[in-house]
């Protein structure tokens, strides 16, 4: 049995110290010795009080010293056995399930049983207890879950396990991935034959599961043939029964698989269903996996931004040929030439009235000096930010004077306005803002903008991003919002924004300080209040029983850009009560995850919910189906490459049912014991200090020394 002492790290520097202090002393209680006895007796009379003073510290100190024992045993090793569904298919008139059964019986426990001590379970979606057999879930089958299960079965670590299966897997944890933290190798044993089927097979459906409303949707199908050739083969995408696309496979031949491309144009907003489908044959043995259903996120895809002016300026200029530019804006530009007559820019330039039904109706509005604005079309404005969420951005220092119009400007202000060129500053709030994030980094010094406002007073609830320091010694708000209702009401106190357009051209800068800085206020002010930040779905709607349910979610900023570090619980209810709930999976990108599996047929209802960004409070659900079939029972096909897979990333071994397993060589399990010798009330170190002060003072009797 292998012994050793074993210094706790954190004391070795102590122990030096004490050392020293122990040679020290002893070289000084000697000093006057050394003309009296050889050197050699003079090293062995230090040697001994150093070891004395030493010990006698280490008890003052309260050292401690570990022992360490070790001894070799058999190894453990665990036996799983599949007993999952697909375990029952019978070849040749042989189960799978008896053919494991009698590997386990007539090769492996002999052979393990000389070298190891063996323990067998069954599994499926877990690991079950022998006892157990009769409740075992033959519906679905886990291997990685059951892999990550095996660390903690047993009190003793196993030194190997030995996975004895066909192959199947339908979800929840990677098997391989698992495998790969393993700390034993797994060897597995492949059980079931291929056997040769007449079936189509509708493989994936690959979709972005977030679209845009009237843009070209594409559909990548995998079909796979494990029949005859098939000619002219029907691939559909429909919704609610419509046929939206047709392709042909031209020749569908055996063992192969195709992919084809469909597309659709979706016309509504919100969650939309479709189904893909892949022409059926009456002789094919399973038709149920001749579909598949798919759920996309329907997005608007351009933003409406109406833009006002009462005055025909520089500002309103610019900002109309920004917006025409756009591609993702469907901008309306409106400038005031006379009296209820305007220069309208959609499409063709024209003279025309007002449509207030287009202001009301739009993402973004934006005011530019709004002095001669109607009050009533002001106060629909008003319910709409409140109501609707529109987003309001006012510049210029000409408003108008009426009370509903200063209730809803986030400044108290005053006339005249300042006069001359203001230097903008960002405030601690705007550097923290996105806003003015370019390319995520703060921009330069920014231009000056003139004629600002004089601001008495910034309303409690409003944020400014940009101030000047005016000729009065008061920082001087350039730029602020609030929230109104469901919408924002932005304000710039001063004109001439258009200037900042022009630093590139006097810097050779590589970004336009105008159109980023300008993009992010319209993407910010168009963003609803909790709309669209969460987005949930699932790529199928209708699942068999035991089929993994992948739920995906994507997270926004209230710029509509991608949000990492999230935290979204799912909680999925049946029968109107949550049965259970599920933490999303942070996959990059502003992508959430969770596969759920193990779920009893019915209809589920499951929402997802934002604990992290704490404003986002909007609660976004989808409901799923899952049949009473067993996806154990859709798809019996043995897969022995997955077990390959298993045993390779955990360092072990694949056998098929007929190899000898001779070649495995199973590593003993060395057991360590551990005892920690604490000096200050350990006898034993009383008894070394008594027995090396006796021998010190024997040999010193000896010497004739006092």
């Amino acid at each position: 049995m292998p012994f050793s002492f074993h210094i706790v790290p954190i004391y070795i520097p102590l122990y030096i110290v004490l050392l020293i202090a122990s040679a020290a002393l002893s070289i000084f209680s000697y000093r006057k010795l050394r003309g009296d006895i050889s050197k050699t007796w003079l090293i062995v009379f230090i040697a001994l009080r150093t070891l004395l003073f030493f010990f006698v510290f280490s008890a003052l100190f309260s050292l401690i010293i570990e022992s360490r024992f070790s001894r070799s045993e058999k190894p453990s090793v665990l036996v799983l056995l599949d007993s999952s569904g697909s375990m029952q298919i019978e070849s040749d008139g042989t189960s799978r399930t008896s053919e494991a059964k009698r590997i386990i019986t007539d090769r492996l426990l002999p052979f393990l049983n000389n070298q190891a001590t063996t323990e067998v379970y069954p599994f499926s979606d877990k690991i079950y207890s022998p006892e157990d057999s009769t409740e075992i879930n033959r519906g679905t089958t886990m291997l990685g879950n059951v892999l990550k299960q095996s660390l903690h079965l047993e009190e003793k670590q196993p030194s190997a396990l030995f996975l004895i299966s066909d192959g199947r897997n339908t979800g929840m944890e990677d098997p391989v991935e698992t495998a790969e933290k393993l700390p034993f190798p797994v060897f597995c044993i492949k059980v079931g034959k291929k056997e040769e089927k007449n079936n189509i097979t509708l493989s994936s459906v690959r979709v972005n599961p977030i679209v845009y409303k009237g843009d070209t949707v594409p559909i990548t199908a995998l079909v796979s043939n494990s029949g005859p050739e098939r000619k002219n083969v029907t691939v559909q995408i429909r919704k609610k029964g419509q046929i939206l696309d047709t392709k042909k496979i031209a020749v569908l031949g055996a063992g192969v698989d195709s992919p084809i491309q469909l597309s659709f144009v979706p016309q509504q907003r919100g969650l939309q269903n479709y189904e893909v489908r892949v022409q059926t044959f009456k002789d094919e043995s399973n038709s149920e996996d001749n579909k598949q259903n798919i759920t996309v996120k329907v997005l608007e895809k351009r933003k409406k931004v109406v833009l006002l002016t009462y005055h025909l300026n520089w500002d309103y200029r610019f900002l109309k040929d920004f917006l025409l530019s756009q591609n993702d804006i469907e901008a309306f530009c409106y400038a005031r030439i006379g009296k209820n007559q305007y220069l309208i820019k959609h499409g063709n330039e024209y003279k025309g009235n007002l449509n207030h039904k287009v202001i009301l109706d739009s993402d973004v509005l934006i005011l530019i000096n709004p002095e001669k604005i109607e009050q009533s079309l002001f106060a629909n404005i008003l319910t709409a930010v409140e109501k609707k969420g529109l987003g309001v951005l006012i510049i210029g220092n000409m408003l108008p004077d009426f009370s509903i119009f200063r209730t809803a400007y986030p400044f108290v202000a005053s006339t005249p306005p300042l006069s001359g060129d203001f230097i903008p500053q960002l405030t601690q709030t705007g550097q923290n803002s996105p806003l003015f994030m370019i390319r995520g980094i703060s921009p330069p010094p920014f231009p000056p903008l003139s004629n600002p406002l004089r601001i008495k007073m910034v309303k409690p609830a409003t944020e400014v991003y940009l101030e000047t320091e005016t000729k009065s010694s008061y920082n001087g708000p350039l730029f602020g919002s609030f929230t109104y209702g469901k919408g924002k009401i932005a304000a710039f106190t001063a004109e001439n924004i258009w200037h900042w357009k022009m630093l590139p051209l006097g810097t050779q800068q590589s970004f336009d300080l105008y159109d980023e800085v300008m993009n992010n206020m319209l993407k910010w002010l168009a963003a609803r209040k909790e709309e669209e930040r969460l987005v949930l779905f699932a790529a199928k709607t209708k699942l068999l029983w035991g089929e993994p349910i992948t739920i995906s979610a994507a997270l926004y900023d209230e710029m509509m850009k991608p949000t990492e570090g999230g935290t979204i619980i799912l909680r999925f209810e049946k029968d109107e009560k949550d049965i259970n709930e599920f933490l999303m999976k942070d996959v990059g990108n502003g992508n959430y995850e969770k596969t759920v599996a193990m779920l009893s047929p019915g209809i589920y209802r499951i929402h997802a919910e934002v604990t992290f960004p704490e404003d986002i409070k909007k609660r976004e659900s989808i409901t799923i189906e899952i049949t009473s079939q067993e996806i154990e029972n859709l798809n019996t096909e043995p897969d022995h490459l997955l077990l390959d897979n298993i045993a390779r990333a955990s360092n072990g071994t694949s056998f098929s049912s007929e190899e000898q397993l001779s070649s495995i060589i199973l590593k003993p399990h060395i057991v360590v014991i551990r005892k920690k010798l604490q000096f200050s009330n350990a006898i034993l170190i009383l008894l070394l200090i008594s027995l090396i002060f006796l021998l010190e003072l024997t040999i010193r009797r000896i010497k004739g020394l006092k």
